[in-house]
């Protein structure tokens, strides 16, 4: 069987992670960064994307990216291909330098873009490369007081959008989100937002498939987003992937579980939802009537 397509779309922005094979250097010397950091400003060029924040480390890289075009895939297989044809070279080398499968996650709200973006830039402090984070050249962390020298594609303007921080105030105020760096640290190696969608989007499909649409049933479409929560998918990853508002998915959420006190037929059709393939039950027989 062969792997789900990512989930692309214009104006999307990805936290991309990167690591070699075996744990391998990817960068064993000071022209190496710098050819990374021009393969990757050429492939944004080339393919319309902006970067918005960046950490080379030994044997794995972080990204920060946002597509104008739905081309994430076309974006990370031009710059893994060449910088590694290229390390091969340099370093007489061969075989292959990264693992085959990158890892995405797909940014859905400020919070998560915020927290992405401190972690990133934290990285080189976090592994103790260095005491000061202008210190380490390979991160966008040093450029943010340092402008003239930044790579030439990493978008200050566009980074000022997103976190609407003044760029020469940036530093500190990454210093000033060292916990919630951890934190999403952790979450991010428990969590893949691009994953969860893709499931989301799966159990609606199958739901829809056996008892309807959603659009056409609005106590359906309750059902499943209670159902959803209830299986601890974040609010944000279910707002997307049934592209409904944040507020939506709450006031359903809350609006059922009211429900659920004073009517029992509520958890029994919450039950029969929950039988479903896709929520790794087995398939049953009847179709859910009205909240």
């Amino acid at each position: 069987m062969g792997r789900e397509k990512r989930i692309e779309y214009e104006g999307a922005i990805y936290h991309v992670i990167s690591k070699t094979v075996s744990s391998e250097n990817a960068f064993m010397e000071e022209k190496d960064y710098r050819h990374f950091i021009k393969l990757t400003c050429d492939a944004f060029s080339k393919y319309q994307a902006m970067l918005l924040s960046f950490a080379l480390m030994k044997n794995h890289y972080h990204l920060l990216i946002k597509t104008e075009k739905a081309n994430l895939s076309q974006i990370m297989h031009e710059i893994n291909s060449k910088y590694a044809h290229y390390f091969n070279s340099a370093h007489i080398r061969k075989g292959h330098l990264f693992q085959d499968r990158y890892r995405s996650y797909l940014i859905t709200n400020d919070e998560y873009f915020i927290n992405a973006f401190v972690y990133i830039n934290l990285n080189p402090l976090e592994a103790q490369l260095v005491e000061q984070l202008e210190d380490y050249k390979w991160c966008s962390c040093r450029y943010f007081e340092d402008k003239d020298n930044a790579p030439r594609c990493l978008n200050f303007k566009e980074i000022h959008n997103l976190s609407g921080i003044e760029i020469a105030r940036i530093t500190q105020f990454i210093m000033s989100k060292v916990s919630e760096s951890k934190k999403y640290g952790r979450e991010i190696k428990e969590h893949n937002s691009e994953e969860n969608i893709k499931k989301i989007r799966e159990i609606s499909a199958e739901i829809q498939n056996k008892y309807g649409s959603i659009v056409k049933n609005r106590e359906l479409k309750y059902l499943l987003v209670y159902a959803l929560c209830s299986k601890k998918f974040k609010l944000v990853d279910i707002s997307f992937a049934l592209k409904m508002s944040y507020a939506t998915i709450r006031r359903i959420k809350n609006k059922v579980e009211k429900r659920m006190t004073s009517d029992a037929m509520v958890t029994e059709w919450l039950s029969e939802i929950g039988k479903v393939n896709a929520f790794d039950y087995q398939n049953d027989h009847k179709v859910p009537g009205t909240l």
